[in-house]
């Protein structure tokens, strides 16, 4: 998971923004019963839906996975490894990285007040270690590693109709302004969506973000859940090399891959992840919203 500063009005960090999105086997989820009470109190079974033509219902269905419906917190986990990308080279694994990502939903008026904050801490590929300087193999030289917490607490508004909207954003981005139509898949008990963040900024950058959610499909349908509280993930990046590795004119940039879980709090992340955090900017997990981030 990671952020990098693309242009002065709006960045990956300011959009996770965080290609081409899959196909989803879309149509009308089968029915699961719902328990209400008449008037006299006897239970009523009605049934639950979700159609993926609706764009009210994705938008229903995605703040169930990837946040709460009723504005709760949620942080994602993740841990994998980041990809040099290079014309006419093989592609190569350059440095582990584990991170997080903070997920909050506020209802509004036309949808969802959708609030992001990311960590990333990079890590040796042998050991696992958390590095502070890194030996770059195409340069020679050692760069001074910059470690990631977004400087604050991003948010956009997600709608049903128009999709994501960022006024300020002057670029292009794949969600804004279209009916949000998410790919979904389902398959027996299996259910997944990918989150296509795909944008080309003003300076003519280009960038993505496909954060893939896996669930149980008892999970996403069950009436009385806010949340989906055992969602996966598996996450994709694409962007430029990252500034610190001082890559000059070498063609190519990066590909990030990772997986991790849902986590209704930081008291299940990983210590030893929390640990090297508070080292850092102690204090910014227990309060993503508020915590400053130093100069």
């Amino acid at each position: 998971m990671h952020k990098t500063d693309r242009s002065p009005n709006f960045s990956r960090r300011t959009a996770i923004t965080r290609g081409v999105g899959a196909l989803a086997m879309c149509g009308v989820g089968a029915p699961v019963l719902a328990v209400t009470k008449s008037e006299h109190g006897a239970e009523q079974r009605e049934p639950v839906t979700f159609d993926w033509d609706d764009p009210r219902d994705n938008l229903t269905a995605f703040v169930k996975v990837m946040g709460d419906l009723n504005g709760s917190p949620r942080f994602w986990s993740a841990q994998g490894r980041i990809y040099a990308r290079r014309p006419d080279h093989m592609t190569i694994p350059l440095v582990g990285v584990e991170g997080v990502r903070f997920s909050k939903f506020d209802k509004t008026d036309d949808g969802y007040l959708m609030w992001t904050r990311d960590w990333a801490l990079f890590r040796d590929l042998e050991t696992g270690e958390v590095i502070d300087t890194f030996d770059n193999p195409f340069t020679g030289k050692t760069n001074a590693v910059s470690h990631i917490l977004t400087s604050r607490a991003y948010n956009w508004e997600m709608t049903p109709d128009r999709g994501q909207q960022m006024p300020s954003y002057t670029g292009e981005a794949w969600l804004i302004d279209r009916p949000l139509k998410m790919p979904w898949v389902e398959e027996g008990n299996h259910v997944a969506v990918t989150l296509e963040l795909l944008v080309k900024y003003a300076n003519g950058v280009v960038g993505s973000e496909m954060e893939h959610f896996l669930m149980d499909r008892d999970e996403l349908y069950h009436p009385a859940a806010t949340s989906v509280k055992n969602a996966r993930q598996a996450w994709v990046g694409n962007s430029p090399w990252l500034r610190w590795m001082d890559m000059g004119d070498i063609q190519g940039g990066t590909q990030w891959h990772s997986t991790g879980l849902k986590h209704a709090s930081i008291d299940t992340l990983r210590p030893e992840f929390v640990r090297e955090v508070d080292k850092r900017w102690p204090g910014s997990l227990e309060d993503p919203m508020g915590y400053v981030k130093p100069a």
